[in-house]
């Protein structure tokens, strides 16, 4: 990942909240920019800068929208990325899967003031390992 750090479980969480603000940054500086594009008498030099600042925000729009849409599909499913790269050498499917809203407690945490908590448990136990030892089932 481009953040400098391994996005495990303790940290998935910050940076889902990560993307989503990010997100919400680069539209408020798109509408900015296209206000203050509008106004008259501006000299060339604040035009460029401007069109600059439209130009790199649509591009960090574009690849936060990107990211963000992976790390949901990877929430929704319950599974990590390496686990999504070997998602079809899986002998069942969906072995972590508690469904949607328990999928998002999970790497968010309880639902508190905009999900600002800390994720449940301690990222080495789970609901659903004894189906694992159970059934035998290989993940990698």
């Amino acid at each position: 990942m481009w953040i400098g750090a391994c996005v495990n479980y303790d940290n998935h969480g910050d940076f889902i909240r990560f993307l989503f603000f990010t997100f919400i940054n680069t539209i408020i500086n798109l509408i900015l920019a296209l206000i203050f594009i509008t106004v008259e008498y501006m000299t060339s030099l604040i035009v460029m800068m401007l069109a600059f600042t439209f130009t790199l925000n649509c591009i960090l729009f574009i690849i936060i929208l990107c990211m963000g849409k992976i790390q949901i599909n990877l929430i929704n499913r319950n599974v990590t990325y390496i686990e999504d790269l070997n998602y079809f050498e899986f002998e069942s499917e969906g072995v972590y899967d508690k469904g949607l809203w328990e999928n998002w407690r999970e790497v968010m945490g309880d639902f508190k003031w905009l999900w600002l908590g800390r994720p449940n448990g301690n990222g080495m136990n789970f609901l659903g390992d004894d189906l694992i030892e159970n059934e035998n089932i290989e993940i990698f």
